[in-house]
């Protein structure tokens, strides 16, 4: 009987909690549009990219050249897509570092 009573509540607790949703689950999941790229950095430190593949454009100030290196930004593509008016120079990374 003790079983059947912890299994019950086990359950009933488990489908209780999904349906509970906060804010910061809002925001992991990327429906957040940010106004500055210090907001976005506070939540994702390196920026946002739009794929794993996508590598961080630097233009070399010696000679103008752009050179592509790994990034370390979030990969998600609708918080990069929410956000794109945060890359300025276009390569795919909302505010990288």
């Amino acid at each position: 009987m003790k079983k059947s009573i912890i299994i019950a509540t086990v359950l009933t607790l488990g489908f209780a909690v999904p349906a509970i949703t906060s804010t910061s689950e809002v925001e992991a999941a990327g429906e957040v549009s940010y106004k500055t790229c210090k907001e976005l950095n506070a939540v994702h430190k390196y920026g946002v990219r739009t794929s794993a593949n996508t590598k961080n454009a630097v233009k070399s100030q010696k000679d103008g050249k752009i050179t592509y290196k790994a990034s370390s930004a979030t990969v998600n593509a609708k918080l990069y897509k929410l956000n794109s008016k945060l890359d300025n120079d276009k390569d795919g990374i909302a505010c990288e570092k």
